[in-house]
């Protein structure tokens, strides 16, 4: 009953009184429980308990009971258990608060499909209903939202909250990669920059590099950009390594050499047969360009003669002794060249 208003709210002797309560269990072995059914925001109010047994009549006046109502789902929390590390297992536990056992909510998350729930009773008395998931760890779940929602049955409608937590795991460096501004394939003098990425968590707080040697891999600098001038006693095979506090990861290995270590043809040798092409090229077109200038001045075939040698008697015909000189003249002009 109400103590400000003054009247009867649940009366076990009076079935008829239409009220959303009802006593559950024996009250004269102690063992009862009081159930509210279907309630509103309306029913918000301080409840006293009464006893009437003939003549005796006692309302507790001192030890009431407070009820709130409120029109909105109850935010359910999320906690994990383990150490929040690569290769961990750790539990996420969601749990939402359960006023009503008979009707409790129903809980879902992202982490899997329909999750057994759990109705279970609390220290205090009231109860709670809650699902968990176990998850070994790995850096993909670094960042991942867990979303726990609670939905809360009711006759004018669902009322849904819900809950998230980031996840926030600790993992050694990957994805550990070289990155070069240059052809691996250099010339003597020339600058080399190298720089190293990687991404873990905690972020990497130190990089170092290292040159593959006979002895076995040689630190030769700390720093995410390496910088240098390259000549016969730097090429080689290098790396670089990042690392954490989880741990460390290598890069893949990168071979610097010169252009004539280098199986293939580099960009300055092909500069060089191209020069020794194209020279070669014009030398063969002049010759080529006198050689046809001669051939129009003197074609073998316009001043081919035989073998000298002496001539016969000729008959005494007019001419014919100048035609004669003439030829010896014409052979003995390109003998002479």
């Amino acid at each position: 009953m109400s103590s400000d208003n003054i009247h009867n709210f649940f009366n076990s002797a009076m079935p008829s009184l239409r009220s959303p309560m009802k006593m559950i269990g024996d009250l004269k072995r102690q063992n009862c429980t009081t159930l509210f059914s279907d309630i509103n925001t309306t029913h918000s109010d301080k409840y006293y308990f009464r006893v009437e047994n003939e003549q005796f009549r006692s309302t507790d006046m001192c030890d009431f009971l407070q009820i709130n109502v409120q029109d909105s789902a109850w935010k359910p929390s999320v906690h994990l258990s383990g150490v929040k590390k690569e290769h961990q297992t750790v539990s996420i536990n969601c749990s939402a608060l359960t006023p009503c056992p008979h009707s409790p909510p129903k809980l879902t998350w992202n982490l899997q499909q329909e999750p057994p729930q759990n109705l279970v009773q609390t220290p205090d008395g009231t109860f709670s209903t809650s699902i968990q998931h176990s998850l070994t760890l790995s850096d993909k779940h670094h960042g991942l939202e867990v979303i726990c929602a609670a939905v809360y049955p009711g006759t004018g409608g669902h009322r849904r909250a819900q809950a998230t937590l980031p996840l926030s795991v600790d993992y050694s460096p990957k994805d550990t990669s070289l990155w070069l501004k240059a052809n691996p394939s250099l010339s003597v003098g020339e600058k080399v920059n190298m720089s190293c990425s990687s991404r873990a968590w905690p972020p990497v707080h130190s990089f170092s590099w290292f040159r593959v040697s006979s002895q076995g891999p040689q630190r030769v600098y700390g720093g995410q950009i390496y910088s240098f001038i390259f000549n016969s006693t730097t090429q080689g095979e290098y790396f670089c390594q990042a690392k954490n506090q989880v741990g460390q990861q290598n890069s893949p290995t990168i071979k610097l050499q010169t252009e004539d270590a280098n199986t293939g043809i580099g960009p300055y040798t092909v500069l060089k047969i191209c020069g020794v092409a194209v020279l070669f090229t014009a030398l063969l077109l002049i010759l080529c360009v006198n050689e046809r200038l001669s051939d129009q001045i003197l074609s073998p075939h316009d001043i081919f003669v035989g073998p000298v040698r002496d001539p016969e008697p000729a008959e005494a015909v007019p001419g014919g002794q100048a035609s004669c000189e003439s030829s010896l003249h014409v052979v003995d002009e390109i003998l002479t060249r």
